[in-house]
């Protein structure tokens, strides 16, 4: 399917005075181009892809990504991610991100992160908690570890509740990543 410039779309819904100056603003950014058309529902342009090509110099790719929890891990009880080995990570900081895609009315998570020297003590206490969620998205968190160059390893912990009616117990489809922070 060829792509779909973005003016086109702006053209078919935008009031006239509006969309001469969304075409002005787009004339600088005539590479941008979408992977797919859009559908219209309601008088909206919706699109069915989230990602946006742009051919210019100031492009970055993002970092591979690493998980203490891997991506779409069904979650309905307490539990943990397995021991991560942080290697040229270990006394840097790190950026750790909560991704929770699915989930099911009056629940709650609380997911946690732990650290240990040798991947068998994790300690009495997490090395940060993130607040408890109740819907869907992703949080991101700065977890500074030049402060305990100690820690070689990283695990993820998460607690459950679920209350009400329905069904009785929680579910949840999360993800846990850790990349090497910029500020590193």
């Amino acid at each position: 399917m060829p792509p779909f410039r973005l003016s086109s779309a702006l053209s078919l819904c935008a009031p006239t005075a509006k969309r001469q100056d969304a075409e002005t603003s787009l004339r600088r950014h005539d590479s941008l181009l979408l992977p797919l058309s859009p559908v219209l529902v309601w008088g909206a342009f919706i699109l069915t892809s989230v990602f946006l090509y742009t051919m210019n110099s100031s492009a970055t790719v993002k970092q591979k990504a690493d998980y203490l929890a891997a991506p779409d891990t069904v979650v309905d009880e307490n539990g943990e991610g397995h021991a991560f080995e942080l290697g040229s990570r270990a006394g840097k900081p790190i950026l750790v991100i909560v991704r929770v895609t699915e989930i099911i009315e009056q629940e709650s998570l609380l997911v946690s992160i732990w650290g240990s020297a040798d991947g068998k003590d994790w300690g009495s206490k997490a090395l940060f908690q993130f607040p408890e969620r109740f819907y869907p998205g992703l949080t991101p968190a700065s977890l500074d570890l030049t402060q305990r160059p100690e820690i070689k390893f990283l695990q993820s912990r998460w607690a459950v509740n679920r209350w009400g009616r329905g069904y009785p117990r929680p579910y949840f489809k999360i993800s846990v990543e850790i990349q090497e922070s910029a500020n590193s």
